[in-house]
């Protein structure tokens, strides 16, 4: 169709699995992972897609793109992504007893650490080793 978007089958797949491991972690289904191996393996395949696709797409500038790919999935899987999810977690009240689960609390978190006294002697501690 002329003017619509069209997602790959293999943006599709890692989306799918991305979202029944959600699912899974949380709870709505039962589909037996144990942990997040296979949204890891589905992001390495869906890499290898991607790269190939590129190559056969764009021919030689698929080849250089093709090039930077692995070092561009690495920083986005071990940089952007935990970094992201930090700062969600960090504004967030993570209570793994309550049934609630977890809720947005805003600052709370960083006016806490900010006040607590062990926070400030393990700051110190770490910059007089270094």
């Amino acid at each position: 169709m002329a003017g619509a978007l069209a997602v790959p089958s293999r943006d599709l797949v890692l989306i799918a699995v991305a979202a029944l491991q959600t699912l899974d972690a949380a709870g709505v289904l039962t589909l037996g992972f144990v942990n997040w191996r296979p949204l890891l393996y589905m992001y390495v395949l869906w890499g290898v897609a991607l790269g190939g696709s590129q190559i056969l797409t764009r021919g030689e500038a698929g080849q250089q793109t093709a090039f930077v790919l692995p070092a561009l999935l690495f920083t986005v899987a071990m940089v952007i992504f935990p970094t992201i999810f930090g700062l969600y977690i960090a504004f967030t009240d993570w209570n793994l007893n309550a049934e609630s689960g977890h809720h947005f609390n805003g600052f709370d978190n960083l006016r806490d650490l900010w006040g607590d006294s062990y926070f400030w002697n393990a700051l110190s501690n770490m910059s007089s080793t270094c």
